[in-house]
């Protein structure tokens, strides 16, 4: 209860001049919160209950420890003043200089003393996937510190995408800042034909000129860039020419269907923004073949078959260290692309009864996405139930190689950024963007390298593109307000940046509880509450399975 007369005495203190219509409003959500009254459900604006008292003209975080996303070492005490939805001042406390006394009463103040702040985290690999509410998805993002999400295909069409980014710009909704990059490979995924695309000139891109052409129109609904499975080569070449001109990114994942023809050398010669999961780089490091060695009886469709392909490649790579290894990694570095693993989505075939069975899916789990779990072979990802020791084994040996590839292109230089991919595998929202922390620190990154990856070079991936400086995934001035309050070093322990990633006290019926460490999330200058995100969510999920029920107990009686 202290924490809620801290922040009742912080509201309180807060504007001396008549407050405006909406700002009275503000103090109305804002006095609901320090009366211990939680509002469940989007109302408004869509923020009531998840919100410290909306953006306020000055906020002041005091006295916490920075890690400001650089790569720079902790500093602290510091104090963080926010003007609207920048960071107008960051002040070093230094020797215990004093802290400046009492701000203007119109500042609110966080009390950051012994907390950690640092940048929101990017995830580059977030989808909004079909049959799953976005607002659920939203909250567990935001929940977990990701600030910002780049959409690599938007399944659900344009215009649902460019309508989520909108919410997000006008802080609508508890939701990170969203980067929609519209899919190419319309045929494959039979997008074309779903609602909100409105691509009417052919499935698939079959020539150059329709690769502008699309690019043109996408960029005309209000997209960010375009994630490719990839194309034929002069198709592929024009895709990405015209979307730089037009200031938009590619996110390529190299489908097999195209190795042969680019990989992921070849890829970063024409000019891709990033690489998805590891496709095209096996296939650049192979010895002794110049194709995957696919098995006889390989269908493209099969994935059982395609995926034992797609770990089995790494052995028949060369060795770390060799010639052409270290050619490999030299002509990436030259092209400057981003290396995007998605470890974690992919960790689910090194463990499948682990990946199938964690704790935080009997909360946090929604219905839909534990469907889109259940083993069934015309789902993507539906094999698992398939997946032995062996293939167990060989992912193992795989991740091994994928390790050491990433971390000399680190230590070399090159871009190493997060993404999730979550929704399939047994990943889930927000959960596993921290594993994803957890496995790039497996591969060799020190924790600040992992920090940096997850923030200020995250955003440059996405700033990159437009032509301009990214404006967030640092803590300096002038950039946006996306920061994390953590009462906890990250750098001790990523797991604490988990929803149930710390031991807390006991509840009254004496069994164990956990917490997120992140206190706060500050997005665009508006501070969410991490705790009742979650909480919002686990009622969410609740009533999402008693419907299950309802709906299963109706059809047993017709």
């Amino acid at each position: 209860m202290s924490e809620r007369k801290n922040l009742r005495a912080r509201i309180a203190s807060a504007p001396q001049t008549p407050p405006s219509p909406a700002r009275r409003r503000t103090w109305a959500v804002a006095a609901l919160i320090c009366a211990g009254i939680w509002v469940l459900g989007f109302t408004g604006a869509g923020r009531a209950g998840f919100e410290a008292g909306g953006q306020a003209r000055n906020t002041l975080i005091r006295g916490g420890i920075l890690i400001d996303g650089s790569g720079a070492p902790p500093i602290g005490p510091v104090d963080i003043h926010i003007r609207d939805n920048r960071i107008d001042r960051v002040v070093w406390r230094r020797f215990g200089a004093p802290d400046g006394g009492k701000p203007p009463p119109d500042t609110r103040v966080i009390d950051a003393a012994n907390h950690y702040v640092l940048p929101g985290f990017v995830d580059l690999h977030g989808h909004l996937r079909t049959r799953v509410p976005a607002d659920y998805i939203h909250m567990l993002w935001l929940a977990h510190g990701i600030t910002s999400v780049r959409d690599p295909g938007c399944h659900r069409g344009i215009v649902f995408c460019v309508e989520q980014k909108d919410r997000s710009r006008k802080n609508a909704a508890p939701m990170p800042r969203f980067f929609p990059y519209v899919h190419t490979n319309l045929d494959l995924l039979g997008l074309a034909e779903r609602p909100g695309y409105g691509w009417s000139k052919g499935h698939a891109l079959t020539t150059a000129e329709m690769a502008r052409a699309y690019v043109r129109y996408a960029r005309s609904q209000g997209v960010d860039g375009f994630k490719t499975y990839g194309l034929p080569r002069p198709v592929f070449a024009a895709l990405v020419d015209e979307a730089h001109k037009q200031k938009l990114g590619i996110a390529t994942h190299l489908m097999q269907l195209w190795n042969g023809e680019t990989n992921a050398v070849e890829a970063a010669e024409l000019g891709v923004d990033s690489i998805e999961h590891w496709y095209g780089v096996p296939e650049a490091l192979l010895s002794g073949s110049d194709l995957q060695p696919y098995t006889p009886d390989y269908n493209f469709f099969d994935e059982i078959a395609r995926f034992s392909d797609w770990v089995g490649i790494w052995e028949k790579t060369v060795h770390p260290g060799s010639p052409k290894w270290e050619a490999v990694l030299a002509s990436l570095l030259e092209t400057n692309v981003t290396l995007n693993p998605t470890l974690a989505i992919s960790e689910s075939m090194r463990d499948t009864l682990r990946a199938a069975n964690k704790p935080w899916f009997r909360h946090y789990a929604h219905p839909n996405v534990l469907k889109a779990f259940e083993p069934n072979p015309e789902k993507h990802g539906g094999f698992l139930d398939q997946w032995t020791s062996s293939h167990e084994a060989a992912t193992y040996a795989a991740f091994h190689k994928w390790f050491t590839f990433l971390n000399a292109y680190k230590n070399l230089g090159g871009r190493v950024t997060l993404g999730t991919d979550a929704g399939v595998f047994f990943a889930l929202y927000g959960f596993s963007y921290i594993r994803e922390m957890e496995l790039l620190q497996h591969a060799g990154f020190t924790p600040l390298e992992v920090i940096r990856a997850a923030t200020w070079h995250g955003a440059q991936v996405i700033a990159g593109p437009t032509g301009k400086p990214a404006e967030f995934g640092l803590i300096r001035e002038g950039y946006l307000a996306d920061l994390l309050v953590i009462d906890g070093n990250p750098l001790e322990n990523f797991k604490i940046l988990g929803a149930m990633g710390v031991p807390a006290s006991r509840s009254e019926d004496a069994s164990p509880r956990q917490t997120t460490a992140i206190k706060y999330v500050v997005k665009d200058g508006h501070i969410y509450i991490p705790a009742e995100l979650l909480k919002n969510v686990r009622e969410m999920v609740a009533q999402a399975k008693q419907a299950e029920v309802s709906k299963t107990s109706g059809d047993s009686t017709n």
